[in-house]
């Protein structure tokens, strides 16, 4: 065993065959944790990194960069000592869940190339056969060598269960407070007549278990159960309990909560006894006609019953999941205070124009919260020395906008047509999305992410008064789309949204926050001097709990394991690319035998224990005469 014996692999190294800066990618995705011919994948990727390490021409440098976004890149160095021992703290390291892609890493490796170009730079990806790892690298640059190195066996038959998706629904027809959740399963691998288990645990207590049925390798489970509360959210986890490669996607938890509905208050900037003439009259009957989950809960108010709501009680708005300022003046700065505030804690604000909307006293509130700066309203098509107006028409809809998102084809809104319509000033830096513009190229809906919230501007009426959008049949499609987006920022209705592992987390309300995390654990989080606040380790997978500086809730949400990780499947790997003609040789792989004789030593030397202690244990258990 000291003598370090060896013996030569099926496979080889492809390496660059003269002196390079070498970059080695490791693959830590989530996929890595699985266990496969009992050991987990992560360690194969150590493995080959540190192989190709000793077989990189003498005179080469190397360095690191990893999947996982939070760890540090090594540029490339003389000192392949520390990039070994590098190695090895990333194997002993605690592996998070990422759902990164080993092709992103690797085109991000990129930056490590030293700016001198005075040797070849070359990246060595390393991962696992999945989609998400050496099997979704794209063909290379022919000026970029990458060549790949695959680990794990590519006929192996990987045993693996896991949960793809849990959705849930409150069922009032079956008892007040009753829920249904819908669990989709995926397996792979050898399973014969082996039973998987899926438990259903509420508030930590088990409420419900099943076997289910798998057909292709899919299967779906259907649980139902009455919440004591209804009103209040309760954490509940769906769990498999199967012998399998990956332990870390066996189970799922969402936030329950039976009386669940979106939430949603508009501000009518002109209101009027004739219905048809009143500013939100089209609105709120598109929105009273939706049947779909969770339902709308919509809810009018005039501009001064609204602002007396806010200086009564500052926190009116931390339940409302979209606020609608329907042609109203703009608010004082400290109810737009409060506006953003709310916004930037998930809550989705729409702003549609009218007459009563004043640019400049918009822009003087709500300056970091517009998606552009207002400019004026114009009357459409009117040019100097013209008495009469021509119409603006919409174009078709933007169905890949976030504002949109869950249309898939044209509500019918390009015949709509504006006389009258608020002009933008563009700007450069503008994150904006548009999701409808006018045919000559103005927005006319458009959006911005803003903290955990979205803001959407209207640039025209949602009554009849500048334009005849409301009278359209894909008006109701529209605000339902609209509403439901905006939502998204508070978990559209639901009791708590589920984010991926290490999203940053912004903290609304006032600090400090407390934030509770899965394992019963609170974090203390201090208010930062400046910018959004934000909980950054949220890599554990469960629920999280968040209570401001008074006590209060004010927010829930879950970590999920990646389903895309969950799919072990080996995939085809791709060869190396890059610049050949002789510079990459193939070098023989070495599979270490010297745990074997450690092993086999350590056997032999138990067995001479036990010989040497039989006769004395021999003797004390016969009888004396």
């Amino acid at each position: 065993a000291a003598a370090r014996p060896r013996i030569a692999a099926d496979d080889r190294l492809a390496v660059y065959g003269t002196p390079h800066d070498a970059v080695l990618v490791l693959d830590d995705s989530a996929s890595t944790a699985a266990v496969v011919d009992g050991r987990p994948i992560r360690s194969a990727v150590a493995d080959r990194a540190r192989e190709i390490l000793a077989a990189l021409p003498a005179g080469s440098r190397a360095g690191l960069a990893f999947v996982d976004p939070s760890r540090e890149a090594i540029a490339p160095t003389d000192d392949l000592n520390f990039v070994r021992d590098r190695i090895d703290a990333w194997e002993r390291a605690v592996a998070h869940p990422v759902a990164r892609p080993l092709a992103e890493a690797v085109a991000a490796a990129g930056a490590l190339a030293p700016a001198d170009g005075a040797r070849p730079f070359v990246l060595y990806p390393i991962g696992d056969r999945t989609a998400g790892g050496v099997a979704g690298l794209a063909p290379p640059s022919p000026a970029a060598p990458v060549l790949p190195a695959a680990v794990g066996d590519p006929d192996a038959e990987v045993r693996q269960v896991w949960i793809a998706s849990v959705d849930w629904a409150p069922d009032p027809t079956l008892e007040r407070g009753a829920v249904t959740l819908e669990v989709a399963l995926r397996r792979i691998g050898p399973w014969d007549d082996t039973p998987v288990v899926v438990r259903l645990a509420v508030a930590g207590v088990e409420v419900g278990r099943t076997e289910p049925v798998f057909e292709d390798g899919v299967a779906e489970v259907t649980f139902t159960h009455v919440l004591e509360d209804p009103a209040a959210a309760v954490a509940a986890t769906v769990e498999v309990t199967p012998d399998d490669a990956l332990s870390a996607d066996n189970r799922r938890t969402v936030w329950l909560q039976a009386d669940r509905h979106v939430d949603v208050l508009v501000v009518d900037g002109a209101p009027s006894e004739l219905r048809p003439h009143d500013e939100v009259f089209y609105l709120a009957t598109a929105l009273s006609v939706v049947e779909a989950d969770p339902p709308l809960a919509v809810r009018v108010k005039t501009p001064p019953s609204f602002v007396q709501g806010l200086l009564d009680d500052p926190h009116a708005l931390d339940g409302v999941d979209v606020l609608i300022l329907a042609n109203v003046p703009a608010p004082d700065a400290a109810v737009a205070a409060a506006i953003g505030r709310a916004v930037r804690a998930g809550m989705g604000l729409w702003i549609s124009a009218g007459d009563h909307v004043d640019p400049a006293a918009y822009n003087a509130v709500f300056a970091d919260l517009l998606p552009l700066p207002l400019r004026d309203a114009k009357v459409a098509g009117t040019l100097p020395g013209r008495e009469r107006a021509k119409a603006a028409h919409l174009s078709p809809p933007n169905l890949d906008d976030p504002l949109l998102a869950g249309l898939t084809e044209d509500p019918g809104l390009s015949h709509a047509t504006a006389h009258r319509l608020l002009l933008l000033e563009p700007s450069p830096d503008a994150d904006a999305d548009t999701a409808l513009s006018f045919e000559g190229g103005a927005p006319a809906l458009l959006s911005a992410r803003r903290g955990r919230g979205r803001v959407a501007l209207l640039a025209t009426t949602l009554d009849r008064d500048w334009g005849d959008l409301p009278l359209r049949p894909g008006f109701v499609a529209l605000c339902e789309t609209v509403v439901r987006n905006l939502a998204a920022g508070r978990g559209g209705g639901a009791a708590g949204s589920r984010i991926d592992p290490g999203t940053p987390r912004p903290l609304p309300g006032d600090g400090p926050w407390t934030v509770r995390l899965p394992d019963g654990t609170e974090r203390l989080v201090a208010a930062p001097g400046g910018g959004t606040p934000t909980f950054a380790d949220t890599w554990r997978l469960g629920p999280y709990e968040v209570r401001a500086s008074d006590g209060r809730v004010v927010d829930r949400f879950a970590v999920v394991f990646p389903p895309s990780e969950s799919d072990l499947t080996p995939q085809p790997a791709p060869e190396g690319g890059g610049p050949r003609g002789g510079d990459v040789a193939e070098v023989a792989r070495w599979s270490p035998l010297s745990h074997w004789f450690v092993e086999v030593a350590a056997w032999l030397l138990l067995f001479e224990a036990l010989l040497r202690l039989a006769p004395s244990l021999l003797s004390r258990r016969r009888p004396r005469p």
